[in-house]
């Protein structure tokens, strides 16, 4: 997996310079991302939904429960979160595995 540093700040958002972050999937302009939380204090996996660059929902992977929702989000980017809901999980836990 190609993993890169969230810029600090960006988008309204407050994220250590440190943190890493890993795109699981494009659906149209809407990008889905996990990002490496240890140590913080989110520890449940999770993924972050932005359209354009701004967050616009966030969902638990082992639930698939939305939350933080700032807009409705189409259908079918809903149905591509519970195809990938796996690969998000697999890649939420391989960023964030204790060791």
């Amino acid at each position: 997996h190609l993993y890169v540093r969230f810029d600090s700040g960006t988008h309204g958002v407050s994220i250590p310079a440190n943190l890493l972050m890993a795109r699981c999937f494009q659906f149209r302009n809407y990008n889905v991302y996990v990002l490496d939380e240890r140590g913080e204090r989110h520890n449940r996996p999770h993924a972050h939904i932005n359209l354009r660059g701004t967050r616009v929902a966030s969902i638990y992977l082992e639930t698939m429960t939305i939350y933080d929702n700032n807009g409705s989000l189409p259908k079918r980017l809903a149905d591509r979160l519970y195809e990938e809901q796996e690969s998000m999980l697999t890649l939420w836990m391989e960023l964030n595995e204790n060791d």
